[in-house]
């Protein structure tokens, strides 16, 4: 549907599920310290789901874009393209270092740096809410400054914030917070940029490279998961910066790929 200013249009799209997730650890933390048990906190949160799925119902979609069948390919052709994987990498890698501190933040630091649930709470509420400006403001930056160069970059800010907070210690909680900004533009602007390279057979690409990349950032999660158990916590969420690594890696490989960027001199190199 976004065909000009892809990555503004994905990132304000995206932008509700950072609003959202912003509420959401904060409006757990106090229901927690107010000694209503875990359970109720997620009875809670189905009343508006359900609210926000029959007022979808109702909803009148467009129909396809003139044109919209042209250009299909068999999935055998989309998944003998080198490309793809190399989006499935980046893509997989984008969404682990995004849901990884969402899932693993608070649990570092309440077994790690004893905060309570309130105040971890904070910090992670803090991380959506920065991740929900970044939606707000990164596709601009994104069209300014092009799509692999914005990612590149903002990878490369979030995993020295990242390793700051870690060094520094918990008075910097702060800087795993403001790695939302950084990350946020990540998963849409890689959208984008599917939507820019694949002329012919879109859709059945973008359906691989999503599922997949899902099954890179779900083993990933249960990696970190396993890294916890056996080595610490601290070393199950430090992980977490060869995760964020491997998106420069995968970005590198696909830069040199990519047809779209290098026509407008937006690639990296």
């Amino acid at each position: 549907m976004f065909v000009r200013n892809s990555a503004v249009m994905m990132n304000l799209t995206h932008l509700f599920y950072g609003l959202g997730s912003s509420i959401g650890p904060k409006y757990a933390g106090w229901m927690i310290k107010n000694g209503i048990s875990w359970n109720y906190t997620y009875f809670y949160s189905v009343i508006p789901g359900v609210a926000v799925f029959i007022y979808l119902c109702m909803v009148s979609f467009p129909q396809s874009v003139n044109g919209d069948s042209e250009g299909k390919i068999p999935a055998g052709a989309a998944i003998s393209d080198v490309k793809v994987w190399l989006f499935v990498g980046l893509l997989g890698f984008c969404e682990v270092i995004e849901l990884g501190t969402g899932n693993w933040l608070v649990n570092f630091l309440q077994k790690e740096w004893g905060m309570n649930v309130d105040k971890s709470s904070f910090y992670l509420s803090l991380f959506f809410i920065t991740f929900t400006l970044g939606r707000l403001f990164g596709g601009y930056i994104a069209e300014k400054l092009g799509y692999i160069r914005i990612i590149f970059i903002f990878t490369v800010v979030s995993l020295a914030l990242q390793l700051s907070g870690l060094v520094l210690g918990r008075s910097f909680a702060f800087l795993f917070s403001f790695t939302g900004f950084f990350i946020s533009i990540m998963f849409p602007t890689v959208m984008a940029i599917i939507m820019k390279e694949f002329k012919e057979g879109m859709g059945t690409k973008m359906g691989i490279i999503i599922t997949a990349s899902g099954s890179v950032n779900m083993i990933s999660n249960w990696l970190i998961g396993k890294t916890n158990d056996l080595l610490g916590v601290t070393a199950g969420f430090s992980s977490l910066l060869l995760y964020g690594s491997l998106i420069i890696l995968f970005l590198t490989l696909l830069d040199r790929k990519l047809v779209y960027n290098k026509e407008k001199g937006q690639n990296v190199a």
